[in-house]
């Protein structure tokens, strides 16, 4: 059982793309085939090509929770509770918090097609909508939140699933804004948009992605909910205690739920 393993870093590699890691990967790979991981150039990163629906693709691990960029920025917010106990049992949680990211119920697939995975660190929160960070050095509140996306992995599976549906009258502007506001962003160079494209077409919907890259089972009611629930959170900005209490629950509940036995 490895849902409350950690990852020890004595490797050359990063803990979630360590060899060992990847046993794990490949052992637990549910509806999807994983093969042999692999480094380009001396990397520090494995990757791996997968098969999913007859579609190759590359993927690589990834701490599907970003704690280590959640410390200080929650700190900030804790420091200013003017209850000492209240205060105190907040740091606390949050450095229990802090030790699990480089367990082995944080590590997640994460499609490399597209540049999915640097999508993930990219997004912010912005007037109240969650957009994709191109420009300058990135904001502070973009902290790697698998529950933001999830969000916007959802919004663009429910768009792209509307512009599929239609059979004419497709305006060309509408078109236009949703690829520059949506999981395609990152990839309109190359080949990178097509890739991409196939990968995210092969699945139905964000349930059938979270059952098999994070192991919640759409076919398993309390997980649906979970998935639900962090979707519902990932379009709202962490600005208070309440917001990192909320969001440290959901991280937990995550590691919980993700018991692979």
């Amino acid at each position: 059982m490895y849902s409350r393993k950690n990852i020890k870093e004595e490797y050359k590699y990063e803990p979630d793309s360590s060899p060992e890691a990847w046993e794990y990967y490949k052992e637990y790979a549910h509806g999807i085939f994983v093969g042999e991981p692999f480094s380009r150039n001396g990397s520090c990163r494995l990757k791996s090509k997968a098969k999913f629906k007859g579609i190759e693709f590359e993927v690589a691990g990834d701490c599907s929770f970003n704690v280590k960029l959640c410390v200080n920025y929650f700190s900030k917010i804790i420091e200013k509770v003017s209850d000492d106990k209240v205060k105190s049992k907040l740091y606390a949680e949050l450095k229990e918090l802090n030790k699990m990211h480089h367990n082995i119920s944080n590590f997640a697939l994460m499609p490399v097609a597209g540049g999915l995975n640097n999508l993930k660190g990219n997004l912010k929160i912005k007037n109240g909508k969650v957009m994709v960070h191109d420009l300058g050095k990135r904001p502070a509140s973009a902290l790697d939140r698998l529950d933001t996306f999830l969000y916007f992995l959802n919004e663009s599976f429910i768009r792209l699933d509307t512009f599929q549906n239609q059979s004419s009258g497709i305006n060309l502007k509408e078109v236009g804004e949703f690829f520059s506001e949506s999981v395609f962003t990152t990839s309109m160079k190359g080949e990178n948009f097509s890739i991409l494209y196939d990968v995210l077409t092969s699945f139905n919907d964000i349930y059938d992605y979270c059952d098999i890259f994070y192991g919640l089972r759409r076919s398993d009611e309390n997980h649906k909910k979970l998935v639900d629930k962090l979707i519902k959170n990932g379009d709202q900005p962490i600005t208070s205690i309440r917001d990192v209490e909320r969001y440290m629950t959901l991280a937990n509940e995550f590691w919980t739920t993700r018991k692979f036995t």
